[in-house]
């Protein structure tokens, strides 16, 4: 299982760098953006010790790119926790979205995500999905 999602890791890993290349095509017909890529990131450890003993880590990365008709987002999450040498809590989330805009609302978008958690009824899963998207509420108020 551990195999798998290096593997999994790595293939997503490959599609990143892809992203920025296919804006790269387009660069004649849009200006260059002041910021390229935009993002944040986290990680907690916590290690507790007494009558049990208690790991907690956690990890999350999260970045963007916005130019006039793409956006691009990918993430990753990382959680494990564990109680006297005994994990309780496993999970790791990767996920990666390209929206391809239509007009200041309106957006076409493709998205594909892995959530592996063995403590969550299920060991591991995968999505894809094709859509259609409108901004309802765009004002400086919300944002």
């Amino acid at each position: 299982m551990k195999q798998r999602s290096v593997s999994i890791l790595l293939c997503v890993s490959c599609l990143l760098p892809s992203i920025t290349f296919a804006d790269e095509s387009d660069a004649t017909e849009e200006p260059a953006p002041s910021k390229i890529w935009t993002g944040s990131a986290e990680l907690g450890i916590v290690a507790t010790t007494g009558n049990t003993e208690n790991q907690t880590v956690n990890f999350g990365i999260k970045a963007a790119r916005e130019t006039d008709n793409w956006r691009q987002t990918a993430e990753g999450k990382f959680l494990r926790i564990k109680e006297d040498d005994t994990k309780t809590a496993d999970n790791m989330l990767l996920g990666l979205q390209i929206d391809r805009k239509l007009t200041k609302k309106d957006y076409l978008f493709g998205s594909i995500g892995y959530e592996q958690d063995e403590f969550a009824g299920f060991d591991n899963r995968a999505d894809f999905l094709v859509g259609y998207g409108r901004k309802l509420v765009d004002e400086e108020v919300w944002k």
